[in-house]
């Protein structure tokens, strides 16, 4: 027997299976849009903290005269006295020698040409006419470690040099991008277009 305004069989299962879809949507709904602010939300506090070092390296280094040979510490080392190591000074040494600085590049370095300029020295005239009549070519093949090809390029740098720099193919692409940069920078820094996978036995070395 059946009752007025009193659900079927088989209406019960019909309506449940809506509920259900409803329910179910509004999860997904609530779930994108937390998914939506929290992207906001990293990505904002991602370029503050970019923004802030840039700004705490642009107050560290606006007093550098670009035109006066100068040099800046890795931030790593930025604490160290080197005096010391030259001095004998053995109780200094071994804190250093038992407790080794590992080298990584910064996430937040900036390949701007100008931020490039301020943490090294690159003089724009060749330092003797002998020189500029005997320009020499460098070529590197290059994976890793960029701030460090950085410095290494700005101890050997001269305008009337040229510099190469083979990427290797398995470098990851915030490393390519920086070698882009630093060419991007200097008329006579290149980079090769064709890039192959080395390895350290020497393949695709030569």
């Amino acid at each position: 027997m059946e009752y007025p305004g009193r659900l079927t069989s088989s209406e019960t299962p019909t309506r449940n299976n809506i509920f259900l879809k409803v329910l179910l949507n509004l999860v997904i709904l609530c779930l994108a849009i937390s998914l939506i602010f929290l992207s906001i939300a990293e990505g904002t506090f991602g370029r503050d903290s970019t923004v802030q070092r840039l700004d705490v390296f642009e107050t560290n280094v606006r007093y550098i005269d670009l035109s006066k040979p100068f040099f800046r510490k890795p931030p790593e080392v930025e604490g160290i006295d080197c005096a010391r190591f030259f001095q004998n000074d053995t109780a200094y040494e071994a804190i250093y020698t038992d407790n080794k600085i590992t080298y990584k590049d910064e996430e937040f370095l900036s390949s701007d040409c100008r931020e490039i300029r301020l943490r090294n020295y690159f003089p724009e005239e060749p330092l003797s006419e002998a020189e500029s009549e005997f320009p020499i070519a460098f070529a590197r093949i290059v994976y890793r470690d960029y701030l460090f090809l950085e410095m290494e390029l700005a101890a050997t740098y001269a305008p009337q040099n040229v510099y190469c720099y083979a990427i290797d193919g398995k470098s990851d692409e915030l490393f390519h991008q920086r070698i882009h940069a630093l060419a991007e920078c200097f008329p006579n820094v290149i980079y090769t277009k064709t890039e192959y996978n080395i390895t350290s036995s020497g393949k695709n070395m030569g």
